[in-house]
């Protein structure tokens, strides 16, 4: 009797079937912010906050436009990527809405990577979906000047999700 030669087929990854659909909602994860509130036919315009940033970029040099508080705030950093946006899309505020939109998408992502430490994978996807659908994004996403705080929002999660990973790293001996 002949015995054929049959491939070694490695065993099966526990999991492995569930990356699909895990990749799958993550990149839903950074597209939801833009399905929900980017709309490029309506009407966006700018509110008070934004004008007060126009205003002090028009009327003073670039420098002391970093260097102005505004209220009690002082972020020279996001002042001078508003700047930047302002610059490039100029009156297009959907472009401002499109970036916000952007990086609210990262941020939940970023939310889902946090919880996929501590959680299964499927609640760390829901939690992060709840976050990416939450209430609190209409007033941060539609308004241009809160660029700042999408972008605080993104620093402190990457700050976060690198404490964590010092953390879980094994001490040098």
């Amino acid at each position: 009797m002949i015995h054929e030669r049959r491939p070694v087929v490695p065993p099966p990854v526990p999991g492995a079937s569930d990356a699909w659909w895990l990749q799958a909602g993550v990149w839903l994860l950074l597209v939801t912010p833009l399905l929900l509130f980017w709309r490029p036919g309506r009407p966006f315009f700018f509110v008070h906050d934004d004008w007060t940033l126009l205003a002090q970029m028009s009327q003073t040099p670039f420098r002391e436009y970093l260097a102005h508080s505004r209220n009690e705030h002082w972020f020279p950093l996001f002042k001078a990527l508003f700047y930047g946006l302002a610059k490039v899309s100029g009156e297009r505020y959907h472009l401002f809405v499109l970036v916000n939109c952007l990086l609210s998408g990262v941020n939940a992502v970023l939310v889902h990577h946090f919880f996929r430490l501590h959680l299964s994978a499927g609640s760390a996807l829901a939690l992060a979906f709840l976050y990416a659908v939450s209430g609190g994004h209409p007033g941060t996403v539609w308004t241009a000047a809160y660029l700042q705080f999408i972008l605080a929002l993104t620093f402190f999660w990457g700050a976060l999700l690198t404490a964590a990973a010092y953390v879980r790293r094994p001490a040098a001996a």
